[in-house]
């Protein structure tokens, strides 16, 4: 029998994860648009087709909301992808009912 051809199932997984992941990370520490994430995860993180990312997000959304529920940190989010860099956000997490300063 032939090797089997095409893509791994175990790299394709973990890409999506990944993927997720980085959504998170923006979409929840960042509070970027739905929109503006799926840009930059399509274009300048991982090079998917236009529609790709929300198939793999619809697909796989239970990890997403594993993420929603523990609300991994910074650096929580570096051990489980250390290949990519996770900044800070200094309004993440706080409670600011205060009017923003201007001056």
């Amino acid at each position: 029998m032939a090797p089997k051809k095409g893509r791994s199932f175990e790299l394709v997984s973990e890409r999506n994860r990944a993927l997720i992941i980085r959504y998170w990370y923006w979409s929840e520490i960042w509070q970027r648009r739905h929109a503006s994430v799926l840009d930059t995860l399509q274009h300048q993180e991982f090079f998917l087709m236009p529609g790709r990312v929300e198939v793999i997000l619809r697909n796989d959304n239970g990890y997403y909301n594993q993420l929603c529920g523990i609300r991994p940190t910074c650096k929580e989010l570096a051990k489980m992808l250390p290949a990519f860099r996770f900044d800070e956000n200094s309004h993440f997490g706080k409670e600011n009912n205060s009017q923003p300063k201007l001056f």
